[in-house]
């Protein structure tokens, strides 16, 4: 026999008794069904071979021949994917299901430990979250008038912007980095009460480090995400030590930010912000200081404030950057949409939040831009205990991965799933349906607490661009990509569109 020949009789033996031992596996344990695994790499290979490019499109894909709850072994990572609108809905819904992913690249930004708003570990996450929504609403957080007053602000400077482009550059613009400043803005004056000028370094710098952070982070990345120990070896080859030096610099920005704040002294008395009620809070000796002593920490307060930028402003931004993409692509629908704006409210004055349940089909566009953005393609969870689902058991640290896309993009729910088409969210007597299926802010109790002034963002300002602009491909017969960047969140492709002011009030 020749060497060839025993090298592909050993390999055949290795396989057949690692395949032998994961059926006995799977069947003793209940282990719910996948893949079988290879040596060293797992189920890498069929992954890559479902989709090089996009794990979520690989999860769903394989989702197709091992049912909606599947076992991989990604290199070194156990992981358990939740396909489907009723098994994900399920799992939103579970306590069980509520510590998310702790990787140590994701835990660097809350100072590698389990605190703040995304990385805060259950038993954490429930009191940071508590008190974060009593004092964000006791400052006017989720109620229109209180969001209405700073969008309008925002929206006057859009327009200012959108002019300049039509007066200097014929119009011509780029929106893919247009709502930074304004997004986090909105953000800003729902924990500090107050605004940044455009021309303020501040907020240029507080921008491009959340740019920064979505485009060296990566929720799954190939090799280097199924065998973490690559990140700690080589930082530099695989982003992470850009990634620390990005914390670095926005936890000492936050910081700094929370200290101007803080010298200014008003917060003992009587405060007007968040970000003051917290600090008081936390050099208080009340009964709710010694209710909520372990979150009421400058390091926890720096976390909330960077999970909700990122969170707020960076997924609102790439959600408006499509939405003018695909206005462009289709100005039937943009024409729709401003016929009923005008049909409803006219042309004298811009939609307000009181406007909303007034227009379907904005809404329903809306909706569809979130269905095909797929802003958050894959939301990782984790348990670290085992954990019975369905009708099987979910081994302790296992990552239990989500994956949206397959309620977005489901072939047999939607029919044409490809396709932006916003009518799909209407019924017959133009009432809004199937709304629960679009979970770009995910839900059960860890649901993301900026969810209704995101919406209220977004619907501010689509209503005012649509009402007072019009939007067109730069050139004629101009393709657009509407495939996605894809990070730890989704955003468009660097785009150009031509822009026209409507006269409007």
């Amino acid at each position: 026999m020749t060497f060839f020949e025993t090298a592909l009789l050993y390999t055949a033996v290795v396989l057949m008794v690692q395949w032998m031992y994961q059926i006995w596996d799977q069947t003793t344990r209940h282990l719910a069904p996948g893949p079988m695994e290879f040596p060293i790499i797992g189920n890498l290979w069929q992954a890559w071979k479902a989709d090089p490019k996009y794990h979520h499109k690989a999860l769903y894909k394989l989702s197709k021949v091992y049912g909606n709850v599947m076992t991989l072994k990604l290199g070194m990572v156990n992981e358990v994917a939740i396909n489907g609108y009723d098994a994900i809905k399920s799992v939103l819904n579970n306590d069980e299901f509520l510590n998310r992913m702790d990787a140590d690249w994701l835990l660097h930004k809350s100072f590698g430990k389990k605190i703040g708003l995304v990385s805060g570990s259950a038993d954490y996450w429930k009191p940071t979250r508590r008190f974060t929504m009593f004092h964000l609403r006791e400052f006017g957080f989720g109620k229109r008038y209180f969001q209405q007053s700073f969008l309008d602000t925002e929206i006057d400077e859009i327009s200012k912007i959108f002019d300049q482009a039509i007066a200097q550059n014929d119009g011509r613009i780029q929106p893919n980095k247009l709502f930074g400043i304004p997004t986090v803005n909105v953000v800003w004056a729902s924990v500090a009460n107050s605004r940044f000028d455009y021309d303020d370094v501040r907020i240029t710098k507080l921008v491009h480090l959340m740019s920064e952070w979505s485009s060296n982070a990566k929720l799954f990345e190939g090799i280097p995400s199924a065998f973490p120990v690559l990140l700690k070896w080589f930082p530099q080859i695989f982003s992470t030590e850009n990634l620390q030096k990005i914390d670095f610099e926005m936890q000492g920005f936050l910081r700094s930010l929370i200290n101007e704040i803080r010298d200014q002294g008003t917060f003992q008395m009587e405060p007007k912000s968040f970000i003051e009620s917290f600090l008081q809070n936390m050099e208080s000796d009340s009964s709710k200081k010694r209710e909520f002593q372990h979150v009421l920490t400058e390091e926890n307060l720096i976390s909330i404030l960077y999970d909700l930028f990122l969170g707020g402003s960076q997924t609102t931004s790439a959600t408006m950057s499509f939405a003018l993409l695909w206005l462009a692509m289709y100005p039937e629908i943009q024409e729709r949409i401003r016929n009923e704006l005008t049909a409803v409210i006219g042309n004298d004055r811009r939609a307000t939040l009181e406007d909303k349940s007034r227009l379907p089909y904005t809404r329903a566009f809306i909706l569809e831009l979130h269905r095909t953005s797929c802003i958050v393609p894959l939301m990782p969870r984790k348990v670290f205990k085992d954990t019975k689902f369905e009708k099987f058991v979910i081994p302790a640290n296992t990552l239990v991965m989500l994956n949206p896309y397959s309620i977005l993009m489901d072939e047999e729910f939607w029919g044409d799933p490809e396709n932006f088409r916003p009518s799909r969210f209407l019924d017959q007597n133009n009432n809004i349906i199937n709304s629960d299926r679009v979970m770009t802010f995910g839900g059960g109790r860890r649901n993301c607490v900026g969810e209704t002034i995101a919406e209220g963002t977004i619907f501010a300002f689509v209503t005012h661009l649509v009402q007072k602009y019009q939007f067109l491909p730069a050139q004629l017969g101009q393709k657009f990509d509407t495939s996605s960047i894809v990070g730890i969140s989704s955003s468009p492709h660097l785009y150009t569109i031509q822009v026209a002011k409507r006269d409007v009030y």
